[in-house]
C-alpha cells in the first residue's frame, strides 16, 4: 500500500524538510518534518510527562520554521498566544517560546466544547475566555490539534469579538498543529475571510507537521493511510521502517488531551486497540510492530500501580 505524497503541483519546496501546500480552499498552508514531530507521530502509545515534554520540542520545530516565514521582524511586545483549553494548554508553546527566542509570551484562554448538530454537523461554544493580556496589532499563535475546525473557528471568531470590543486590532494569526486535516484547514481559511472583514490586511499562516491529514466520517480520527492524507517526502521515507504506523492505526495523534491530561486512561485504551489489532493482522511486520508498542504502553500502565 502506497501513501499519498499529494500532487506535484500541490506541494512547493520551501527550504530543508518544509514545504509549502497549494490547494484551493487552504489559507497559506506549510508541512515540516523534524525528529520532534516524527516522534510524535510514530509513538501513539507515548503519554503524560514524556508526551508533553516531547510536545515542547516539537513545538520549538514550529516556532523555527515560523521564524523564517512569517514571524521574524515582529514586536515582542505584539505577540500572544490563544490557548485552547485544554488540548492547546498541553502543546508546550510557551515553554518553546522562551527557549527559542529568550523571552516571555503574553497568553490569552478560550475553553471551546464542539458538539454535533443533529443533521450530522459539527459547531462549537465557548464556555470560558480570558482576554486580559491581548495587546493591539495582534500576532496570534495558536496551537491545537485541528480535526474538523469547529473548536479552532470558534476560538479564532471569539476572539475576533474581544478584539473589536478593546479597540485592538490583529496582524496575523499563525496557527499550527502537530496533526491536522484538510477539513480543518478549510475551516481556517473560512475564519481568515471573516476576519479580513474587519481587517483587510489580516494574514493567516497554517502550520502542520509531517502530513496534511484526511478526516475519517467520525469527525475524529486522522490516519496516515487515508485517501486524502498528503504526506511530504520525508515523511514518507521515515514511515517505511513504521508499518504499523502508516497503515494500520486508527489515528495519528489519538485523543491529545486524554493522552496529556489522563495517561492511565490512554494507556488502557491503546493496550486494548493493539489486542484487537493483533487478533485479526496476519502480516508478521505489523503484528510485531503493534505488539512492541502495545508492550510499551502495558510497562507505563504498571509502572502507574507502584507507589511513590
Amino acid at each position: 500500500m502506497s501513501l499519498n505524497q499529494g500532487q506535484p503541483s500541490e506541494l512547493v519546496h520551501i527550504e530543508r524538510a518544509c514545504y509549502q501546500l497549494q490547494m484551493d480552499g487552504l489559507p497559506e498552508t506549510y508541512l515540516f518534518h523534524s525528529p520532534a514531530t516524527a516522534a510524535l507521530v510514530t509513538n501513539p502509545w507515548l503519554a503524560g510527562r514524556e508526551l508533553q515534554l516531547l510536545a515542547v520540542r516539537a513545538s520549538q520545530a514550529f516556532l523555527k520554521r515560523a521564524y523564517d516565514i512569517c514571524l521574524k521582524g515582529e514586536l515582542k511586545q505584539n505577540i500572544c498566544e490563544l490557548v485552547l483549553m485544554c488540548g492547546g494548554n498541553f502543546y508546550g508553546t510557551k515553554e518553546a517560546f522562551q527557549e527559542a527566542f529568550d523571552s516571555s509570551i503574553a497568553q490569552v484562554f478560550v475553553g471551546i466544547k464542539r458538539y454535533r448538530r443533529a443533521d450530522g454537523t459539527w459547531n462549537a461554544k465557548a464556555s470560558y475566555t480570558n482576554f486580559e493580556a491581548l495587546p493591539d496589532n495582534a500576532t496570534i499563535i495558536i496551537g491545537d490539534t485541528l480535526a474538523t475546525g469547529s473548536t479552532l473557528k470558534k476560538a479564532i471568531l471569539e476572539l475576533r469579538d474581544e478584539m473589536k470590543v478593546q479597540h485592538k486590532s490583529i496582524n496575523k494569526i499563525v496557527v499550527y498543529t502537530f496533526v491536522g486535516s484538510v477539513v480543518g484547514a478549510k475551516v481556517l481559511r473560512e475564519a481568515e475571510k471573516e476576519l479580513k472583514m474587519d481587517w483587510p490586511k489580516l494574514k493567516l499562516y497554517f502550520f502542520a507537521s509531517e502530513a496534511l491529514f484526511g478526516l475519517e466520517a467520525n469527525g475524529t480520527d486522522m490516519p496516515f493511510h487515508h485517501k486524502s492524507t498528503v504526506v511530504i517526502p520525508e515523511t514518507k521515507r521515515m514511515l517505511e521502517d513504521h508499518p504499523s504506523i502508516a497503515h494500520r492505526m486508527r489515528c495519528a495523534i489519538f485523543d491529545w488531551g486524554n493522552r496529556c491530561k489522563n495517561p492511565r486512561n490512554h494507556y488502557m485504551q491503546f493496550v486494548s486497540y493493539c489486542e484487537k489489532l493483533l487478533a485479526r493482522e496476519t502480516d508478521a511486520e505489523i503484528r510485531k510492530s503493534v505488539w512492541t508498542m502495545q508492550q510499551k504502553a502495558q510497562e507505563r500502565l504498571d509502572e502507574m500501580k507502584r507507589e511513590l
